[in-house]
Order: structure tokens, then C-alpha cells, then sequence
């Protein structure tokens, strides 16, 4: 019995080391959620078992620079048109409550997800996301925010 539950101890051990990763943020566009240099963990395993959801924080490979990976925020889905107006975030048309640390523009759109994610980053004004590249993938998502591993600043500011 012993044997056996030590067996699945060291699987499960090696199916979520091989999906979970560090990743450092650099830039300004996800200030004041995150700034450069903070460090999170990422974890792709829960995407295997259930879809993206809105709000959620992941890291992506960028459209237009591939080898590079972003940190940014979930906020159309698939099928959905997302916009902002007055400051307010509209999907579908329908007025939506943000987290905060995201910052809704004055305006932008409306913009059809498609088949992918719509993504920005926390900070709007600093962030390219897709407003400038479009929705992104599924298969584009590396994983999703499992954790924060350190700040860089020394206190919240």
C-alpha cells in the first residue's frame, strides 16, 4: 500500500512540474497588478481541463514577436465583442464589472473576439495587447497565473 501511494505521489509530481513554469514580468503593462521584475508562477494544466476564463491573468506567446511571452488579462471570449465607453467595459454591448488593477480606457472598439481571446493588459495606456494584435488563440496561451512568487517592490504602492 505504501509502494502504491508513493507511486502516485511521484506521477502526479511529474505531470505538474512539467506544467508549471516562472516567469519574470517586464514592462509597464500590467502596472498596478504587476510591475517589471516581479516574478509569478504559471501553470498550464488547468487549460487541459476547462477553458479560460474572464478576468483570469495568463501568460501568452506574443503574435508579433515570436519566442517572446506577456503577461496579460482576459477579458473577451471566444464569440464575444468587447468595448469600451465612458471608461466602461462592454461585452456584448452589456456593461461588465472589472477587477480592480484594470484600468478601462475612455473608449476603444468594439472589437470581436472571433474564435480567440480578447487580452489587455492592466494597464491600458502602457499596454500593448490586443487592441494592436488582435485576439489570441488558444493554442497561444501558455498558462495561466498560479501564483505571485515575489514583488519587486519592497511594499504595496
Amino acid at each position: 500500500m505504501l509502494i502504491g501511494a508513493a507511486s502516485v505521489t511521484a506521477v502526479l509530481l511529474v505531470v505538474v512540474v512539467g506544467h508549471v513554469s516562472v516567469y519574470k514580468v517586464a514592462g509597464r503593462s500590467m502596472e498596478q497588478t504587476y510591475a517589471a521584475g516581479d516574478v509569478l508562477l504559471i501553470e498550464s494544466l488547468t487549460f487541459r481541463f476547462r477553458s479560460p476564463r474572464r478576468f483570469e491573468v495568463v501568460v501568452i506567446r506574443d503574435p508579433a514577436e515570436p519566442g517572446r511571452l506577456d503577461v496579460k488579462r482576459i477579458v473577451g471570449l471566444p464569440g464575444e465583442t468587447v468595448e469600451a465607453s465612458n471608461q466602461r467595459m462592454l461585452i456584448d454591448g452589456r456593461e461588465v464589472t472589472t477587477p480592480p488593477g484594470l484600468m478601462v480606457p475612455q473608449w476603444f472598439g468594439p472589437q470581436a473576439a472571433g474564435d480567440g481571446y480578447f487580452l489587455l493588459g492592466d494597464n491600458t495606456a502602457e499596454s500593448r495587447d490586443s487592441r494592436t494584435f488582435g485576439s489570441v488563440m488558444p493554442g497561444g496561451i501558455v498558462g495561466r497565473l498560479a501564483a505571485t512568487l515575489s514583488r519587486k517592490r519592497g511594499s504595496d504602492e
